[in-house]
């Protein structure tokens, strides 16, 4: 097959950038290889949804600032007109379909007793000291059948009861009042039966009291309880691994072939040997040099041969002349000569004898044999 010819600097270019092209490719479908066909995914076969919920309102003692009996929650509330803190606490759940849910819940109050300690550089963190638990509620059961259910519950706070009960401790303890909160929790343990299987789980919303204050707000926490799910492990095949062998196969071997093809269709246009000598010649003397036709060189008495472009070079600095050249119109003879006066300096060079790869065909003088043979 006969290989083609490109510049030698564009078939450089386009194999390096094709090997770097493949090499990148074939990286990364070595990579997409490594990763598994296949691939595990959890499948929900049931689904529960589960909320919890607490909002409460705040009854006063007869004062002579509210016209009102109770105030409503999202308040500022001063500690000496509160009688009593009515909770609320929801719980409803949602499933796929007909569901048996059945559980526990109970109401508890908690009063936690913080103080600041130092913990070195000048920082403050609160530490619990104390705590106490009061029941409010009993544990109570729920049971239900249905693909929806919720259920209440409401409790009364008796606000002052806490507050004398964290005065007690501290004048027993004989501790300065730190801070204190009252934790007013609802603890629903739940159990969804499924055809599926058996789901579990327990959510808590829950009232924060500030005790000790003059002055407070109360917050609620109203968890989202996490969906019950029932899973089923199923085994599929990755899409993007298979799409990603095909590109990237595909891609690589185009690579390859094309590489292989520039590599071994295409070979570096061979410059002619006169072309890369004049090209020489040109670089280093191309100033110096004035190109002719032929038909002006002049007949002479005499005519010296140089043996190099150098030495005619060196002849033309002696005499201050100018250095002529003329291409034959047949073969690869160039030749550059110098007229001073009645004599013509000649070098005849060919590309063979440029380069030094065939012995030079005509006789070459010195310049001094030259000047002694004038003389």
């Amino acid at each position: 097959m006969k290989r083609k010819q490109i510049n030698k600097t564009i078939r450089v270019t386009v194999l390096i950038l094709l090997l770097l092209a493949f090499g990148i490719t074939g990286f990364y479908t070595v990579l997409i290889y490594r990763k598994p066909v296949v691939q595990k995914v959890q499948v929900p076969l049931y689904k529960v949804n589960q909320t919890g919920s607490v909002d409460y309102r705040v009854r006063l003692k007869p004062n002579n600032l509210y016209s009102k009996s109770a105030l409503e929650s999202g308040r500022i509330y001063l500690a000496n007109f509160i009688d009593k803190i009515e909770a609320e606490f929801k719980y409803a759940f949602t499933g796929q379909t007909v569901t048996k849910i059945s559980g526990t819940y109970d109401i508890v109050a908690v009063i936690e007793s913080y103080e600041s300690l130092n913990q070195g550089s000048g920082t403050e963190k609160p530490v619990k000291v104390w705590e106490k638990e009061f029941p409010l509620v009993q544990k109570r059961k729920f049971d239900y059948k249905n693909r929806t259910g919720d259920f209440k519950s409401i409790v009364s706070i008796d606000y002052s009861f806490f507050t004398k009960f964290l005065e007690a401790v501290n004048k027993a303890a004989e501790t300065n009042p730190g801070d204190a909160r009252l934790l007013v929790k609802c603890n629903i343990l739940t159990e969804v039966s499924t055809p599926k299987g058996i789901m579990r789980d327990n959510i808590a919303p829950a009232l924060i009291i500030p005790l000790g204050r003059k002055m407070f707000d109360i917050k609620t926490e109203s968890p989202l309880g996490k969906p019950l799910v029932i899973n089923s492990t199923k085994i599929i095949q990755n899409p993007g691994v298979v799409r990603g062998k095909i590109i990237f196969t595909t891609v690589s071997v185009a690579l390859f072939i094309l590489l292989l093809t520039v590599a071994f269709a295409t070979k570096p246009v061979t410059e002619a040997p006169e072309y890369k000598m004049l090209e020489v010649i040109n670089k280093k003397y191309g100033d110096r040099i004035v190109k002719t036709s032929g038909k002006d060189i002049a007949e002479t008495d005499k005519t010296v041969y140089v043996d190099s472009l150098d030495g005619l070079v060196r002849v033309a600095d002696e005499i201050s002349k100018p250095i002529f050249y003329w291409k034959q119109t047949e073969g690869e003879t160039h030749l550059f000569y110098i007229f001073d006066g009645a004599i013509r300096f000649e070098c005849w060079l060919t590309p063979d004898a440029f380069f030094r790869i065939k012995e030079k065909t005509k006789p070459a003088l010195t310049y001094k044999q030259q000047a002694r043979e004038k003389a």
